[in-house]
């Protein structure tokens, strides 16, 4: 055989296998299959890379699945050959691409059928390209149900056009009685929206920081030495130490914030860090998403993860000095409640599913995820990823095995790729229908336009990669999705990291463009591999962020994991699209008109489960912003579990609004997600601000004065207070005194009295202001945890015995408040009076008028409840605000207590006067009335609001 180029292909192959299996020409048969003849993988490599110099094409390992013998390579080659003398031919001359072919695997000759439904599918066939001009004579059929699972699977676009008719006549044919394929068609069903996220990678603690790594083209991949036992994790030089493996690791695995998520010191030593860690990054997302835990609980909101290993628990299960005091283990692993433990701590009632699919177990719950809220399961979808390597024992294993590389690469197209590198990684994404997202004013980093899950199906051993399963399951993902295969710019692959590995995945998606007529290089591969390394179960979901923060930010970062390209693989063949993302790809110069930009996923597992998500460009319109830059939403707000973490809270936002990534455009967004997509806790700082310059002064100002408390703060108006004491005098505060604040806030622009009231735990309710703002939730600094250490040879060292109440406040610190003069020996209204007015004594300290009404005096809402408790605790009385309002003078109020409440005024002061504490006490600590209102933010109040 020899071609027009004069290549003799059979001279070529018997001089290769000589080379390669040591074997005489002579003594070869050309009909002997490979496998007699000694051609087994590695000898195989050897072997097509000689042959693909020798022909002057790029053939794949790929080949030996549908090629038994080097007659029939002789074959292929030949064919090869003049397909691309013909492809380079038409490349000058490109034909219009064939806009309504999906992703038919076709094959040029036309197979016969066989079996005992074999006239009845051959009719079929027929009927099938004569009616509606779809050839399936490429395919062999097995029965009827398979020319309907082909149709719908391979033929979508065509299929859609004669959906009803086609369906029918195969119906009376018995084609659809039974379905081994899906044929779920989500055509008319709702999008899901990437709406929040949070990750923790090498090297990066959050999104933000894993994209700008990803831009920069840093590999996370170091040295490492694992730990071999739990003492491990506090010796600088751990005893029998092993030896030095390459790994992308997330550091201080065993901190955690208990104390946020209520969780018992003691027990959470015992927690796997997977979950404490997977905690702290649901609740990041969450705030990602601008969705508070409050608005969640009770909620129809499913939890989905995706984990393998659980070295945590093996270890503790031998370690004695535990083991020994805790109840006997079972068989079962407790990874289980990675999902539940979360749905139960949130208060969540939606699905709660955990899975152990290895290395496709993220995929599968975003897989599951998406169908959970297209079926109405859920409302809300959490999905994660969890993956931490603590001890060395599964390095070892996966050593033995020839899994890792070696020289510490994740070479995913490589030359040299010599296996995968392991990396640590948590994440985590909050998932919404679309319609959902846009009502609640979501910002969106994606749509999740279609899913799909697969079985490779009968193979030689269950880890074989199968090409032809690769390959339908993303014509599958596409169709159901109502997408062309023609349209993918991009493909996150899955990434084997060993050149035989790879070239099947690069020839599976490869065969979806079979006769594309458009030779233009316009899809795409890339891999996260080569900055994070392999993450297992948690890698689907790492490549649906990566992905998804491309959508976002119209650009495709670049690969790194390609130093010379694997020659297994041809990236420069004109018969197919595919090209390696070797440096960035921006948007602008791949986007076909107003299009948006789709892309793929695949994540696949050893065992035979193949998951491709597919995830495209959201294009909804930009919301103008101008509208909804308005005074009287200008009110930041953040709180914090203690003083300390919010003044770390303050710190973030500093470096955030000093990195530039907030603008004065920005603000409303900024301001919209602070007030209605944060759970609001007892340690509050609220400032009123109209710039992003102005908000950075004055938390500069809190920052320096490393304090929530003092007149600096006060003089700038900035209110802070702590919550966490106020609950008598917030259940004073009816929702209507709100409401009335409120409402005279909007119409005057003054709103100290109502920050007042928020940074003393009155509730508002923020999203009133934002109906019909243009706003979109925004992503912003996380909480600052107040982490410990929590690990189980500290078991013991924990006191499960809490701290019992609580030091109470010097005198020295109480308010100096001076007292006006009163006569002892006067009556008892003139004590009721002196007695009220050193309640509602001035903020300057000074007397207020016994006739003057609270509304003309500008006595703040939360002074008077403050007062009215008071009295209330020391005369053992129970004075409604409404009596207050309806007596609105210091006269008024004392004439109603001494007429309704005589009996109890005597015995107040019959009290004091014997334990000579005069009028005793005014209100309790009150350090944070200086903070109440400045001078121009002074609130009248009306006579009655009830």
């Amino acid at each position: 055989m020899a071609t027009n180029n004069n290549i003799n292909v059979v001279a070529e192959i018997k001089n290769a296998i000589e080379k390669t299996l040591k074997i005489s020409a002579d003594k070869l048969d050309f009909t002997d299959d490979f496998e007699s003849i000694g051609m087994e993988s590695i000898i195989a490599m050897e072997f097509i890379t000689y042959l693909s110099k020798q022909v002057g094409i790029q053939l794949s390992p790929v080949i030996f699945t549908n090629i038994a013998t080097p007659e029939e390579l002789a074959t292929h080659i030949e064919k090869e050959l003049g397909q691309d003398e013909r492809a380079a031919a038409s490349a000058a001359a490109p034909e219009p691409v064939n806009t309504t072919r999906l992703a038919a695997m076709q094959q040029p000759e036309t197979v016969p059928q066989q079996g005992p439904q074999s006239g009845k599918i051959a009719a079929i066939i027929h009927y099938v390209q004569s009616k509606y001009s779809i050839d399936l004579s490429c395919y062999r059929f097995d029965s009827v149900e398979d020319i309907a699972n082909t149709l719908v699977a391979n033929y979508g676009e065509q299929f859609a056009q004669y959906h009803d008719a086609l369906l029918g006549n195969l119906a009376d044919l018995g084609a659809l009685s039974r379905a081994s394929e899906p044929t779920v068609n989500l055509k008319g069903k709702e999008g899901v929206s990437i709406v929040g996220m949070a990750c923790r990678f090498a090297d990066a603690d959050n999104h933000g920081q894993f994209w700008d790594n990803l831009l920069a083209k840093k590999s996370s991949i170091e040295a490492i030495t694992p730990l071999t036992n739990f003492a491990d994790m506090a010796s600088a030089e751990p005893v029998n130490a092993p030896p030095q493996r390459w790994g992308a690791k997330l550091k201080d695995v065993a901190q955690f914030d208990s104390e946020f998520f209520a969780l018992v010191e003691r027990d959470c030593h015992l927690l796997d860090p997977q979950e404490r860690i997977l905690f702290e990054e649901i609740y990041n997302a969450c705030l990602d998403a601008g969705t508070s835990l409050k608005d969640l609980r009770a909620s129809n909101t499913g939890v989905f993860v995706g984990y393998e290993y659980s070295e945590y628990e093996q270890a503790l299960r031998n370690y004695r000095p535990v083991v020994e005091q805790l109840p006997p283990f079972t068989s079962s692993n407790t990874a289980f409640y990675l999902a539940n433990r979360v749905s139960h701590a949130l208060g969540l009632s939606g699905p709660s599913e955990a899975f152990n699919v290895n290395c496709v177990s993220s995929a599968m719950a975003i897989n599951r995820a998406y169908l959970s809220l297209q079926a109405g399961e859920c409302d809300v979808a959490i999905v994660c990823g969890v993956s931490l390597n603590l001890f060395d024992d599964d390095y070892d294993a996966l050593t033995k095995r020839g899994l890792l590389s070696a020289s510490g690469r994740c070479g995913v197209f490589d030359e040299d790729a010599d296996g995968y590198t392991r990396g640590e990684g948590v994440a985590a994404l909050v998932l919404t229908r679309k319609s959902q997202a846009v009502a609640e004013k979501k910002r969106v980093y994606a749509n999740l336009k279609g899913v799909c899950q697969r079985n490779r199906g009968a193979s030689q051993n269950i880890a074989e990669v199968k090409h032809e399963a690769i390959s339908e399951l993303i014509a599958s993902s596409c169709q159901r999705a109502n997408a062309r295969v023609e349209d993918l710019r991009y493909i996150e692959v899955n990434g084997y990291a060993t050149k035989w590995g790879d070239s099947f995945e690069f020839e599976g998606i490869r065969n979806l463009f079979d006769g594309d007529k458009n030779h233009s290089k316009r899809c795409a591969l890339g891999s996260l591999k080569g900055n994070i390394g392999h993450l297992e179960p948690a890698n689907g979901i790492a490549s649906v962020i990566k992905v998804a923060l491309s959508l976002y930010h119209k650009k495709f970062p670049a690969t790194i994991s390609v130093t010379q390209e694997s020659s297994f693989i041809d990236t420069k063949s004109a018969r197919h699209p595919l090209y390696i993302a070797k440096s960035d790809i921006e948007f602008s110069d791949i986007r076909e008109g107003n299009t948006p930009v789709l892309a793929g996923v695949n994540s696949f597992s050893d065992s035979g489960v193949n998951v491709h998500l597919l995830l495209e460009e959201a294009t909804e319109a930009v919301p103008n912003k101008s509208n909804a830059h308005v005074s009287s939403k200008e009110l930041f707000l953040l709180s914090a579990k203690s003083e300390a973490s919010l003044l770390a809270y303050v710190d973030r936002y500093i470096a955030l609004l000093d990195s530039g990534a907030v603008s004065d455009d920005d603000l409303a967004d900024m301001l919209f997600t602070l007030q209605c997509g944060r759970d609001h806790y007892p340690y509050r700082l609220a400032i009123r601000v109209s710039s992003v310059a102005e908000l950075h002064a004055k938390l500069t100002t809190v920052q320096q004065a490393g304090s929530l408390q003092g007149a600096l703060l006060a003089a700038q108006s900035i209110f802070a207070g702590d919550a966490s004491n106020n609950a008598s005098v917030q259940s004073l505060i009816t929702k209507d005194m709100v409401e009335f604040q409120v409402r005279r806030a909007t119409q005057s622009q003054a709103w100290g009295e109502v920050l007042a009231l928020w940074v003393n735990g009155i509730d508002v309710e923020w999203g009133n202001f934002w109906q019909s703002g243009h706003v979109n939730t925004l992503s912003l600094p996380a909480y600052p945890y107040n982490r410990k250490t929590f690990w189980a040879d500290q078991y013991f060292a924990t006191d499960d015995v809490e701290e019992q109440g609580r030091v109470a406040i010097s005198d020295a610190e109480k308010t100096d408040t001076k007292q006006p003069a009163v006569n002892p020996q006067g009556s008892l209204l003139s004590k009721i009076m002196a007695r009220l007015t050193a309640l509602l004594s001035g903020r300057d300290g000074q007397a207020v008028s016994a006739e003057k009404d609270f509304m003309s005096l500008g006595i703040p809402s939360l002074t008077i409840a403050k007062a009215v408790h008071t009295l209330n605790t020391d005369a053992g009385i129970k004075l409604s605000p409404v009596v207050v309002y309806n007596n609105s003078s210091i006269a008024e109020l004392a004439k109603y207590l001494l007429d309704n409440h005589s009996k109890e005024m005597q015995t107040l002061f019959a009290h004091n006067d014997a334990s000579e504490d005069g009028l005793g006490e005014v209100i309790e600590d009150n350090r944070v009335d200086p903070l109440l209102a400045d001078s121009t933010d002074n609130i009248e109040f009306e006579e009655t609001i009830l």
